[in-house]
């Protein structure tokens, strides 16, 4: 004991298990932003990743607990080594070792934002830029595109 005395366990508790609660935090987001690259669509519509529990020993990777619906838990577990291998993949690092299935239904994925329409001066330029393509209908399509990708453009300079 060093001459600073007694502390109280309350006081020297968060500190140490501060980092290993702030990684567990950051890599569950990851894999709930990451998930559909994971499991792929299907399975994301009916299953979502809940937390992380530590491993049985010290060091240990963690267990991946996981809320999945009714059949689709024989899926995962089927995938499992592929599932982890990939999550894994995804966090850099070897911090998944196995999952655990619990029934449920998962939370609903809220939907993409919807495009963005191009003003008209983006409609304009566009249409001129397209101008000398002879189809209609690929003219048309192509001058959306292009005012589509200009009005995404723009929301993410925005966003900056």
């Amino acid at each position: 004991m060093t001459g600073s005395g007694p502390r109280s366990l309350a006081r020297t508790i968060p500190a140490v298990i501060a980092p290993a609660l702030a990684r567990r935090g950051r890599t569950l987001a990851v894999l709930l932003s990451q998930w559909e690259g994971i499991v792929g669509p299907e399975l994301a519509e009916v299953s979502q990743p809940l937390r992380l529990s530590g491993g049985s020993r010290g060091g240990a990777p963690d267990v991946l607990v996981v809320q999945v619906v009714g059949a689709a838990a024989t899926e995962l577990l089927h995938r499992a080594p592929q599932l982890i291998e990939r999550a894994n993949g995804c966090l850099g690092v070897p911090a998944i070792g196995r999952l655990r299935l619990v029934h449920g239904m998962p939370a609903p994925r809220r939907p993409p934002p919807p495009l963005p329409l191009p003003d008209a001066p983006t409609r304009a330029a566009m249409a001129a830029a397209v101008a000398g393509i002879e189809s209609p209908e690929l003219r048309a399509a192509l001058a959306r595109f292009g005012g589509t990708l200009t009005a995404l453009a723009d929301r993410a300079a925005r966003h900056v």
